[in-house]
């Protein structure tokens, strides 16, 4: 397994000596919108149409949910919203342009040759 922070790996012996680390790898994959939502958006983002990018990959740990863009000035007086800027810290952020193979090389293709040595392997999508 990749990105394996310190502390939370813990050793598991196979009984021939060998030990292997256990670790949960969190990755998340920003989507990228789908053709009816591009056609809804018309190349802009805005508020009349509802329809803007929430989460935002800064790089490949770090995602901003609902970062401040360009007029967000105009948009809060409008609104009366303020926009969070919260950042969340993940083992691996993929965004809109990741490939399905550059997710799986980074995420599931280690577990195979666990899996196939006899450990338990669980993925959640």
């Amino acid at each position: 397994m990749q990105a394996v922070r310190r502390g939370e790996a813990e050793q598991q012996s196979n009984g021939a000596g060998e030990t292997k680390e256990a670790a949960i790898l969190v990755a998340v994959r920003v989507r990228p919108f789908s053709e009816q939502e591009k056609l809804r958006l018309g190349g802009r983002e805005d508020q009349e149409n509802g329809l803007r990018k929430v989460v935002h990959p800064l790089d490949e740990q770090v995602l901003v949910f609902d970062p401040a863009g360009e007029g967000d000035e105009r948009q809060v007086a409008a609104s009366n919203k303020r926009r969070r800027d919260v950042r969340f810290v993940f083992d691996r952020v993929y965004g809109e342009e990741s490939t399905q193979r550059e997710v799986y090389e980074g995420t599931a293709r280690g577990l195979l040759d666990a899996v196939m040595g006899g450990y338990n392997a669980t993925v959640f999508a």
